[in-house]
């Protein structure tokens, strides 16, 4: 029966969702028999036309098809004992998804993240796709988490009978433990092993906890083979985290891997509208252009600055219920001062260094009276990323580059600081290929900070 059903839908998808299906007929009737409600679901909405097609192939014309689930039927490790009583139909409490925080609709997308998101969504969408486990990876506070929970929310939407759990690897690992200690580790199993969704957030947790490990590699395997899906967030690649098992890694590296990177200029502009916006803040476009500029590499940082922002405002009549510009600002982000979140002045050598490198520029060029069109631009852009990363003034600034005076560092500075407002695009180079000045800025400055 299995091989003329599989002939039917195509190997593909036979493998995908009806490969631990049981098959019966009783009369007339085809009986498939699935571990989950999503599964049934998905199956009766996709393929009832092909299983009607095997129906009548094996039992004749008129033979009807019936789908039919059993927890029971989720595929087990073979190290597992003997599985509990059947799990119910509907998933047990997860946390309704009214506790989840985040939408996928409010998520802000850009180059830095515009991959996962994509990910995100078609996993939801279209549930056969080659997406299994997917993986988030990210430094703190860019989106990560956001983005699981929307995802979990969609999930909700289109699939309300389906059995889901969000969680962490701290909870999972607690919930574990607790379970081994009371006893009750078939009922932990069961209710996670049938399930169609599992999130993990936080999964980088998990290190140095073999046991632990080995018991989220069983759950892996239990919910894999059955057709559910995994999605799991960290703060590192799988092969960055320390002392997990190779099993492990192996198991994450087989789906899609995916990097949430910190915000680009262009997408910090995004976050600030939309920021300010959730807190009825009108900001100019002057505004928004002097906190995109200054260097801030986590999402959760830029709501920190926004959050001080606002209280600022309150706290000035004439800000308090009008538009905030650029003097505002100022007054919350000292000029010439380390960006948020910098630990420590940056070095006016490595600044030179770098930029220099990337416009293939000499070093020693910047420091004398070059006026190629290039070493001004290195020039220019040195002093710009010199005033945010250092604490160097502008008198500091002009004796550092071996100019006569400091106008002249005043001057490069206001004029940079303009096409960077204006996301003004560069001359053609035929030896170095530029982009847009503020893009060029921004990936200069992550490349110095990154050092």
């Amino acid at each position: 029966m299995a091989q003329t059903v599989a002939h039917c839908v195509g190997e593909r998808k036979f493998e995908m969702w009806l490969n631990t299906a049981s098959f019966e007929q009783r009369a007339r009737t085809l009986h498939i028999t699935v571990a989950t409600r999503f599964a049934a679901d998905w199956i009766h909405n996709h393929f009832n036309a092909e299983l009607h097609q095997a129906a009548e192939k094996l039992i004749g014309e008129s033979a009807d098809v019936r789908i039919h689930v059993d927890a029971e039927a989720a595929p087990q490790t073979a190290a597992e004992p003997a599985p509990a009583p059947a799990a119910p139909k509907r998933a047990p409490d997860p946390g309704p998804a009214s506790r989840l925080r985040y939408r996928l609709e409010d998520f802000i997308i850009g180059s830095c993240n515009e991959l996962a998101y994509a990910a995100a969504c078609r996993l939801v969408d279209e549930p056969d796709a080659p997406l299994n486990p997917l993986f988030i990876h990210g430094a703190c506070g860019l989106g990560k988490t956001h983005l699981i929970q929307g995802l979990c929310r969609r999930f909700v939407d289109r699939h309300p009978n389906a059995r889901w759990r969000y969680t962490s690897a701290e909870a999972f690992t607690n919930q574990y433990i607790a379970a081994v200690q009371a006893g009750k580790l078939n009922e932990f199993r069961r209710k996670l092993r049938g399930l169609d969704l599992l999130v993990v957030d936080d999964v980088h947790f998990l290190s140095n906890k073999s046991k632990t490990q080995t018991e989220f590699l069983h759950t892996f395997d239990a919910i894999d083979l059955h057709g559910a899906k995994l999605v799991l967030a960290s703060d590192a690649h799988p092969k960055l985290i320390k002392q997990f098992s190779e099993a492990l890694v192996s198991r994450f590296m087989s789906g899609m891997v995916v990097r949430i990177e910190a915000p680009d200029i262009d997408t910090r502009r995004k976050l600030i509208i939309a920021l300010a916006r959730r807190r009825n803040l009108m900001l100019l476009d002057s505004a928004v252009d002097q906190l995109a500029d200054h260097p801030i590499d986590s999402v959760r940082e830029l709501e920190g600055l926004i959050t001080r922002l606002a209280a600022l405002a309150s706290l000035n009549p004439s800000h308090a219920s009008g538009p905030i510009g650029a003097a505002l600002v100022n007054q919350l982000i000292e000029p010439g001062r380390p960006g948020v979140g910098a630990n420590r002045p940056v070095p006016l050598k490595r600044i030179v260094d770098v930029v220099c490198e990337e416009l293939s520029v000499e070093p020693k060029q910047v420091f004398d009276r070059c006026r190629h069109r290039r070493v001004v631009l290195a020039r220019s852009i040195v002093i710009h990323l010199a005033r945010q990363l250092t604490t160097l003034s502008y008198p500091e600034l002009a004796r550092g580059l071996s100019r006569p005076n400091h106008s002249s560092i005043i001057t490069a500075h206001q004029r940079i600081g303009k096409q960077i407002n204006d996301r003004r695009e560069l001359p053609p180079d035929p030896a170095v290929p530029l982009p847009r000045i503020d893009q060029l800025v921004d990936h200069l400055r992550r490349a110095v900070v990154s050092i």
